[in-house]
């Protein structure tokens, strides 16, 4: 079988993919993470190719995936905290919302490539600022566009989830695994 490299610095999704059996390797990409003018989605699928192209560069024989996941409020792209204030900021935003998690993925093995993206809702409870105080302090909000984990606390205030639940892990393993199959 084909090595998987993973353009990613994401323990989580690293997860996601071996407890589906889809073995990887972590390469971080070291790429500008910046985009202007363009929408959560387009911001995803940008990065996603970035990463990708950049390790498949080094590793040609190997399958890589880029992925890049983003949430999206209201057509903006909510980044990973600064800090704990930025943090509460988020999540205030986000209590007693709707918003999209976006995921965008490009796979590249020799000269085939596939792409996909994945969106799925997520409502939010009405969290109070006692609650986002106690979240904020756990320390899971960090890392995380959004400011929060779908698998951890963060799951107690999550009122829906409309979609791919492994999307919100930052990793839709089905279609990414239906990309692979045109791979291998």
């Amino acid at each position: 079988m084909k090595e998987i490299l993973l353009a990613s610095r994401s323990r989580r999704r690293k997860e996601v993919m071996d407890f589906s059996g889809l073995k990887s390797r972590i390469v971080v990409a070291l790429v500008d993470d910046k985009v202007d003018n363009v929408t959560p989605l387009e911001e995803a699928q940008i990065l996603a190719k970035r990463k990708c192209d950049y390790v498949h560069k080094q590793y040609p024989n190997n399958i890589v995936i880029g992925v890049v996941t983003v949430v999206n409020l209201e057509g903006k792209s909510l980044p990973k905290p600064k800090d704990e204030e930025h943090a509460k900021e988020i999540l205030k935003k986000l209590s007693g919302k709707t918003h999209e998690v976006i995921t965008a993925c490009y796979l590249k093995y020799k000269e085939q490539e596939e792409y996909l993206d994945a969106t799925t809702k997520v409502t939010f409870a009405e969290m109070s600022d006692d609650e986002i105080e106690y979240y904020v302090n756990t320390g899971e909000v960090f890392d995380k566009p959004g400011a929060y984990s779908a698998k951890g606390f963060g799951s107690r205030y999550i009122k829906k989830i409309d979609g791919d639940i492994y999307n919100t892990y930052g990793l839709p393993v089905y279609q990414v695994y239906s990309a692979l199959k045109k791979l291998w």
